[in-house]
């Protein structure tokens, strides 16, 4: 959605507003996510490397890559003042957000059941970061949108 910081991509935001008013149609609900620690898709690691300059180590995929320098990487996020206030712009984009063919705010939409933190957020290395993470991002998004759930995303603790 975001090539660099606070620019987005007109047509995969415009995508997102055609998807909820197609899952609308159908009756079908959503959970939004809004990060993830994921290489193929820029995610907390995108945010590491605005914040600090630094090229992301992408794990090579053919080689089956540097696992654990990706992670350490991501990881920083949690650590990274600058990397979290770009994500929270982000989430205020995104949960603010009126969509533009139906014209209901993102707050108001019954066809967002949630929204998800983050896909498979891991804090190791900066626990504390990370919990005190999810509470502000859990109650940023409740002070932008009180009508929706708010997921964690985690796979366990």
């Amino acid at each position: 959605m975001q090539p660099s910081p606070g620019l987005y991509n007109d047509g995969v935001v415009a995508g997102l507003d055609f998807l909820l008013v197609e899952l609308a149609r159908r009756d079908m609900t959503a959970v939004l996510v809004l990060g993830n620690t994921w290489p193929f898709t820029g995610g907390f690691a995108q945010y590491v490397a605005w914040a600090t300059g630094k090229e992301i180590p992408y794990p090579p995929p053919a080689e089956g890559g540097n696992w654990d320098a990706f992670q350490q990487f991501v990881k920083d996020f949690f650590g990274s003042a600058e990397a979290r206030a770009l994500h929270a712009a982000h989430v205020r984009y995104v949960v603010g957000r009126t969509n533009a063919i139906s014209g209901v705010a993102y707050r108001d939409d019954p066809t967002i059941m949630a929204w998800e933190l983050a896909n498979e957020p891991r804090g190791e290395g900066h626990y504390d970061e990370y919990h005190a993470w999810v509470q502000r991002t859990a109650a940023l998004i409740k002070s932008l949108d009180p009508n929706h759930l708010v997921t964690i995303g985690s796979e366990g603790t």
